[in-house]
């Protein structure tokens, strides 16, 4: 009776249909795969200048995504700047030696995995992009 089910499942799940015509008592069967896609999305922009707010560039991500996760962020002429597999961790705007960065655009590049395979099959689990460092 749901004209636009929505379901919250992390893998993929093939669900049975059955319907019924109240007036003549006819029935129909069918079944449905329904797939996961999890969302990863990484910030375009952010401030770490130590007032609480955005100071720290987290991935965030939806239900779905492994533990098999990879980020690195590069400065304009390629040099790591931060690196991780932990995907609950963020870049502070510093080098590895501790040295703020400047107010500048960075790249990034991130490989990730789904806990569903027929997901991880079907879509490319790699990731780039940029990130502006702001100062204020």
């Amino acid at each position: 009776t749901i004209l636009t089910p929505i379901t919250s499942t992390i893998v993929a799940m093939k669900y049975k249909i059955q319907a019924t015509d109240k007036l003549n008592g006819c029935v129909g069967y069918d079944s449905m795969e329904v797939k996961s896609f999890s969302t990863i999305y990484v910030p375009n922009a952010f401030t770490p200048n130590n007032d609480g707010l955005n100071d720290v560039l987290k991935v965030e991500y939806g239900a779905g995504v492994s533990g098999d996760f990879k980020l690195m962020i590069y400065n304009r002429w390629g040099k790591l700047m931060f690196q991780t597999t932990d995907i609950n961790k963020g870049w502070n705007g510093r080098d590895a030696n501790g040295v703020l960065q400047e107010m500048d655009s960075y790249n990034y590049f991130m490989e990730y995995n789904y806990i569903d395979p027929v997901t991880k099959e079907s879509m490319n689990p790699k990731s780039t992009g940029s990130i502006i460092l702001i100062r204020q």
